[in-house]
């Protein structure tokens, strides 16, 4: 123990002071935290947001009054900064708006195809990451076109797809529209003895993120909900699933999922059909691990759109 209580560190032969319980810092924005006796650098600021790496200290709190402080002197605690250092998130990182959307292959209620008419109501959204379902890429009824990539290029977001089935010359599928470029993809079937289903999961940096159209047999979504769990729980990072799962609130298969997974999405507000909502069959979800308790809705709703596709889409902004 050192002067006035410090402790005393070692780095070779040189002996500097370490501040202890009650020492009263200063914060210079500009370079980190700094002892007002001998001014030297304890912390730096590093990454997006307020994420500090700072030597060990006991309250998380006492890193919070380090951000918020200003120049005001804060109290250091031993460890301040801990619980910061091996989170891994930026404190108070930012915020990701998710979108779940059946575009109907960018068909209206009209019947008309208009691919402008789909990707504005995507880009007024401003999502980080959409998952769409319904999308033609190829196919003889749409002209050679990939849907995707036409949606893609006029909201100037990444596009990821995943076949579910062949049809008409090219395939079927659903997909994502990101913000980020995907780290991972991966493609995993999914049961569906009407018609072949598709589970499109990509890993971001702070999360997964999922997308798929379910089954209309209800063994098979059960199926379906059973592997999305597994898989999830096998998931290093947060994870996210959204999508057309043709399931109503009171389901059992619906139940079966709450079981696995918190519902970000407000399950009273319908989603289909687009022109006269009788239902909710469309759901932004997070698995109930891997630090879900980080993530906090601040906005749930789904969008008046009732003409560009027969959904309405889903929009979810968490703070995290």
């Amino acid at each position: 123990m050192g002067r006035k209580g410090y402790k005393r560190r070692v780095s070779g032969n040189r002996m500097r002071k370490f501040p202890g319980a009650g020492d009263v810092l200063l914060i210079r924005p500009s370079t980190g935290f700094t002892h007002p006796e001998e001014g030297k650098k304890l912390c730096k600021k590093r990454g997006k947001g307020m994420r500090i790496i700072c030597n060990p200290g006991h309250s998380e709190q006492q890193a919070l009054n380090f951000i918020f402080a200003g120049m005001n002197p804060v109290i250091f605690s031993p460890c301040a900064a801990a619980a910061v250092l091996l989170s891994p998130f930026s404190l108070w990182g930012g915020e990701a708006t998710f979108m779940s959307y059946n575009v109907k292959n960018g068909t209206g209620m009209d019947g008309k195809r208009d691919y402008d008419r789909t990707a504005r109501v995507i880009a007024e959204a401003k999502p980080d990451v959409a998952a769409l379902q319904e999308l033609d890429s190829k196919t003889k009824r749409s002209g050679g076109r990939d849907t995707l990539q036409e949606l893609a290029v006029r909201t100037k977001l990444t596009g990821t797809y995943a076949k579910a089935i062949d049809y008409s010359g090219g395939s079927y599928g659903v997909g994502l529209l990101s913000r980020e470029k995907p780290l991972s993809v991966k493609r995993i079937p999914l049961p569906g003895r009407e018609e072949a289903r598709v589970l499109l999961m990509a890993e971001f940096k702070d999360y997964c993120f999922c997308v798929t159209h379910l089954s209309l047999t209800r063994e098979d979504s059960n199926a379906s909900i059973d592997m999305i769990a597994a898989l999830a729980a096998e998931c290093r990072k947060p994870f996210f699933i959204a999508g057309d799962f043709n399931l109503t609130p009171g389901s059992e298969p619906i139940a079966r999922m709450k079981k696995h997974f918190i519902p970000l999405s407000d399950f009273s507000q319908k989603t289909f059909p687009a022109d006269q909502p009788a239902e909710c069959i469309d759901y932004i979800w997070m698995y109930r691990g891997r630090k879900a308790e980080a993530f906090k809705v601040a906005e749930r709703r789904v969008i008046e759109e009732p003409a560009a596709s027969d959904h309405r889409p889903v929009k979810v902004t968490v703070r995290y």
